[in-house]
């Protein structure tokens, strides 16, 4: 199927375009890239349970879930280079995506609870070393991301990706007192269908939808 003659998907790669991104990862033209594994916390997650209503991957109605469920992207890092190669990464995957970067922990807090913020994120990527002046860690952000989503009520629940260049050491950090869903090592795992679903997958599940996307 042309996916690309869907008013949604080409909106959306006309997005990626004027972006800078030729390729966006939206039909199944494009295999899955090997070359990085995402960790969950619960690889039961990323499976489908029997009650689940299974979704075609490059359906309509996979667009219409995708373009629903994941409409902002935060990025946090102290890297200009890594923001840059993350959000890159994210506009390959989820074009139509808005894309919002913060360069410290606080100016993170002031994206995701400042008086001027009325945005939700859905997926909310985090670098556990900041090493700015609040001292915050990434753990720490996620932690005060997810009281914040705790109390208000109208937030839906992002997930979230703890980022670090070594896991090993951070990954419990990550995962105990951030509540971190996922984890990416730097770099990335490359942009790919199968990692995009797996993605849109733990956020569905997570937010108690009994939708599982199929196919890569």
């Amino acid at each position: 199927m042309n996916t690309y003659s869907l008013p949604a998907v080409k909106k959306a790669c006309d997005t990626a375009h004027k972006a800078g991104i030729k390729s966006p990862v939206l039909s199944s033209t494009h295999s899955a890239i090997d070359g990085g594994r995402a960790l969950f916390t619960d690889p039961a997650l990323s499976h489908a349970e029997d009650a689940d209503t299974l979704v075609c991957f490059g359906s309509k109605k996979f667009f219409k879930i995708l373009s629903k469920e994941i409409q902002h992207v935060l990025i946090v890092d102290t890297s200009s280079s890594t923001l840059k190669l993350f959000k890159r990464h994210m506009l390959y995957m989820f074009p139509h995506a808005k894309i919002h970067i913060a360069s410290s922990g606080e100016e993170a807090l002031d994206k995701i609870d400042g008086k001027a913020s009325d945005i939700s994120y859905d997926l909310v990527i985090v670098e556990e070393h900041l090493d700015d002046s609040t001292g915050l860690s990434g753990s720490e952000l996620l932690r005060l991301l997810s009281e914040s989503e705790n109390t208000s009520p109208s937030r839906k629940p992002s997930l979230k990706i703890g980022v670090s260049v070594s896991l090993g050491e951070d990954c419990e950090s990550l995962r105990v007192k951030g509540g971190a869903d996922l984890f990416w090592s730097k770099p990335p795992p490359k942009p790919s269908n199968c990692l995009r679903n797996q993605v849109l997958n733990l956020l569905l599940s997570k937010r108690g939808k009994s939708i599982h996307i199929c196919g890569c």
